[in-house]
């Protein structure tokens, strides 16, 4: 994988599926530099904003009577900071695909029924409301997709190298997105 420079780490990584885009094409830069979707698995990440509408849509498949979506959205307060106005996320871009990569592959290993997966998070700067990540897992049955899509976004928060800064009238302090820890273990 060719390394990535520092000055591009907030470009987007973006893909279009079956017409759909998981981003808000308005925006005036696309650049893309990473992307990876095959077969049944979609991981991105992206400097726009994202849609919960689309992964869910292109997770489901005939196959599947289960999709479950979850999307972290960027709340006003964080442990010890009541009055959170702003996240600003970096990421070390040329591991995310990669890491996002080992989290798929993990779970189908652990769920063998799963039909798609998509994962996306953003970098950049949002603030209260916005979407930070969207994951969407289906599945035949509800039980099982409930399952991956917490093993999915827990796993995704404790490995993936992606950090935000926390801001506040009381300042701004960068912390890794992996506070609450994975619930399953993955890797290693």
């Amino acid at each position: 994988m060719q390394a990535v420079p520092f000055t591009l780490v907030r470009s987007l990584i973006l893909c279009s599926i079956l017409g759909r885009n998981v981003v808000d094409m308005s925006a005036s830069t696309q650049h893309l530099l990473h992307n990876y979707r095959e077969g049944d698995t979609w991981l991105a990440l992206s400097e726009n904003p994202l849609t919960q509408s689309a992964l869910s849509s292109w997770v489901s498949v005939p196959s599947c009577g289960a999709v479950v979506t979850f999307t972290g959205v960027v709340r006003d307060h964080s442990e010890g900071r009541p009055d959170v106005h702003t996240l600003d996320y970096e990421a070390y871009e040329a591991q995310v695909i990669p890491k996002l990569s080992e989290v798929a592959e993990a779970a189908r290993r652990k769920w063998e029924t799963i039909g798609r997966i998509a994962m996306i998070h953003r970098v950049g700067t949002l603030h209260v409301g916005d979407l930070a990540v969207v994951v969407s897992v289906s599945t035949p049955h509800r039980s099982e997709c409930f399952a991956a899509a917490a093993f999915c976004i827990d796993t995704l928060k404790h490995t993936v190298p992606i950090w935000k800064r926390e801001i506040s009238p009381a300042g701004a302090e960068w912390v890794r997105c992996d506070h609450e820890g994975a619930t399953h273990k993955v890797l290693g």
